[in-house]
């Protein structure tokens, strides 16, 4: 039965990758002496052995996110009425300025008219007037006050034409409409909400994240983040931070951070669907980050100049040669290999502090 290792699972924050390596693969050796039997260098040694793999895995977070509009708004008439319109259904997506309902215009149609006529009216009342203040025929006062009475009337069909406006409600951004609030033919007074709609010019997904990544919040390059919706056959979307509450949940510790990705055409994605959001440090959402590749924390060597090797096995007799690599990051139990090692590598992964060079080793299922 293999044993267990207990190298480091995260490298240490502002370690060098080197350091940290090499602590590891000081435990690492302590536990491996009994990872192969003495014999002499004719003898094939048993040992784990494996090909190195393109890249290291990213440090994936997951975390459940909800889908939410960037807002929801209950429009209502600014005037009372019948309501004679209502040429959308629940569901419906429409755009900006896009006619969602109306009341009945007709009496408001003829307020504007008597305006109109009431403002012709004090017109050529103040142009009268105007003519005998020339003459001295009205005094000045009898002047300002036809000024004042055609001012008035001028206000009041502004406020009538306003009113006439206000029959009718659009769509104050693109926006999904959710719900219809009453029916047709029903009369509303001003104020009474009759349809809800929800702002959808991009979606909003909302995740609790823990104090640990919350000082990457904001930054895309130490921080990428993207969404999987299993119940949409697995559609994914990159996300763009937008806001961040500043308290945490007082039981979770967690903050609520909230994303945006475009609305798109299809699937069908509403508020309130589930979608997974895969959080990954450091930026890389790839199947793997950086050059190189990657290899087992067990099969890197430190040397005694601080540098580091692994055992490769060349030909088909099971010979090792010392290689000399570069490392990087460790994530998990693997290592980044920056130099000295390609993909299709056969390396000793278990064993390697007991093998010499020139030494034959047989591959095991299990060790």
């Amino acid at each position: 039965m293999p044993r267990s290792n207990p190298i480091s699972r995260r490298m240490v924050p502002g370690a060098g990758p080197a350091v940290a390596l090499a602590a590891a693969l000081i435990l690492s050796a302590c536990i491996e002496t009994t990872a192969s039997n003495e014999g002499d260098e004719d003898t094939a040694r048993p040992a784990r052995i494996e090909s190195a793999s393109n890249g290291i895995a990213p440090d994936i977070r997951r975390f459940v996110g909800r889908i939410e509009a960037v807002q929801t708004t209950d429009l209502s008439f600014q005037v009372g009425g019948e309501l004679v319109a209502m040429p959308v259904r629940e569901g419906q997506r429409v755009e900006r300025g896009h006619r969602l309902a109306a009341i009945d215009p007709e009496d408001y149609e003829r307020a504007v008219r008597e305006a109109e006529v009431r403002l012709d009216l004090a017109r050529q009342d103040l142009d009268r007037k105007s003519r005998l203040l020339q003459s001295n025929s009205v005094s000045e006062a009898v002047h300002e006050q036809a000024v004042a009475e055609h001012d008035l009337r001028e206000v009041a069909l502004e406020t009538a034409r306003r009113n006439l406006d206000h029959t009718t409600i659009e769509a104050p951004f693109d926006a999904l409409v959710t719900r219809t609030l009453v029916d047709a033919h029903t009369n509303v007074t001003s104020g009474t909400p009759v349809l809800r709609v929800q702002d959808v010019s991009e979606l909003r997904i909302a995740v609790n994240i823990p104090e640990r990544l919350m000082g990457m919040i904001g930054n895309r390059d130490a921080l990428q983040a993207h969404v999987v919706f299993p119940a949409a056959d697995g559609a994914r979307f990159d996300l763009d931070y937008r806001s961040h509450e500043t308290q945490p949940d007082n039981v979770t510790q967690t903050y609520r951070v909230t994303f945006a990705m475009p609305y798109p055409e299809a699937p069908a994605l509403l508020p309130g669907m589930i979608g997974r959001v895969e959080i990954a440090p450091g930026g890389g959402m790839g199947a793997s980050t950086g050059p190189g590749v990657s290899a087992p924390s067990s099969a890197v060597v430190a040397d005694n100049d601080g540098g580091f090797h692994v055992w490769v096995v060349s030909g088909p007799d099971g010979e090792v040669r010392r290689q000399p690599v570069a490392v990087g990051p460790i994530v998990d139990d693997r290592v980044a290999i920056t130099e000295g090692l390609s993909a299709d590598d056969r390396i000793v992964t278990a064993g390697a502090h007991h093998l010499n060079e020139g030494m034959r080793v047989r591959p095991i299922e299990a060790f």
